[in-house]
Formats: structure tokens, sequence, C-alpha cells
């Protein structure tokens, strides 16, 4: 199943910050550029322990990890964090599961998710998300075996576990106001 997005959830990193990446729909102008202007704030990171070892560039995240920057939080059991010259090259995590969440600035609805395992590849602006992989955004939500995203296409593949099983998304219709409502000779149901 390939499902075009033309937005943005949250949960990967690019450079050093947490970039929103994944979304079942598009947040306003403002919400965008709110979700934006968080890129630039800290990140927070705790672990029962964490090693650094600034010659290979490579960091390890274990126990109870959890990746806090503005709204987004991501929880994971195990991190490990690839970077060359100070850049995030891939970070994968592992939980059980491994948890996200995204608040996104009104109109928009907040993002939640689960999912096994995480890989993300910076250079490629590529996510992977394996194993139970759960999202919702609102009322709307998707369940597969493997998701993938690719950040900079907005394009997201969601493949099933085994040729039985399948991707099932759950799409809301969003409930139009009167005031919403077209009215004159293009209004859908009017006839010339």
């Amino acid at each position: 199943m390939r499902i075009p997005l033309n937005a943005v959830l949250a949960l990967a990193l690019a450079g050093s910050v947490f970039r929103p990446v994944l979304a079942l729909a598009a947040p306003r102008a403002a919400g965008a550029a709110a979700l934006a202007a968080e890129r630039r704030l800290p990140i927070h990171i705790s672990a029962d322990r964490i090693e650094l070892d600034q010659k290979t560039g490579i960091a390890f995240y274990r126990g109870h990890v959890k990746f806090v920057q503005g709204g987004l939080r991501i929880t994971a059991a195990t991190a490990k964090v690839n970077t060359r010259g100070n850049a995030i090259e891939t970070i994968s995590a592992q939980g059980s599961p491994i948890t996200f969440f995204q608040k996104v600035p009104p109109p928009g609805q907040d993002i939640r998710g689960s999912a096994q395992r995480l890989r993300y590849v910076a250079p490629e602006q590529r996510l992977d998300l394996y194993g139970n992989v759960h999202f919702q955004q609102g009322d709307n939500s998707l369940h597969s075996a493997r998701l993938h995203y690719n950040i900079e296409t907005g394009v997201m593949t969601a493949v099933a576990g085994s040729p039985h099983d399948q991707v099932h998304a759950v799409i809301r219709p969003r409930v139009v106001s009167p005031a919403e409502t077209p009215t004159g000779p293009d209004a859908p149901g009017k006839r010339p």
C-alpha cells in the first residue's frame, strides 16, 4: 500500500535535531511553522545508561530511553546513534514497544504510535518502522508489519507481515459544518 503524504508526524532526527516526519493529515501553515520552530529546540535525552565514543561517533542509550524535544516524545528500551562530523547519520532503536507522541499545534490533531524497532537513515531521509507498527492521528489510524517513509518525497509504504496479513487503515471522513458547505452552481449535488 503506497500512501503519498502531504504533511508531517514526528519521529525522525535530521542533522542533530528531531524533525516531524509522518502524518495522516496535513497541519495548516501556522501549525507547520510551529513544528518547524521546534526543530531548533534542545533535545533532552535520558536513559539508565549512556555510552559515548567520541572517536567513532557512536552513542548507545540503554534502559528507559526517552527523547524529548518540544512537543515530541519518543521512548525506547535501547537506542544507537551514529554521527559523523557532529551530524546524525543513523539512529536505531528498539523497544517493547517504541512509542512516540507529537503535540500538533491547532488546528491539527496530536499524533501517537508505536513499533518494535525504528531505523532512521539521515543521508537518505528515510524512516523505517518494524514490528506491529501502529500510528494514529485523531480518529485516523494505520496498522502494518513494516512502514517505510521517504521524508524528501513524502511517500509512505506500509507492508503486511505475510501473504495472509494485510495493512489496515481507518480514515474517518471530516465532518463539514454548514458554514463550510459550498453553495452555488458548482456545489456538489447541484445540477445545471
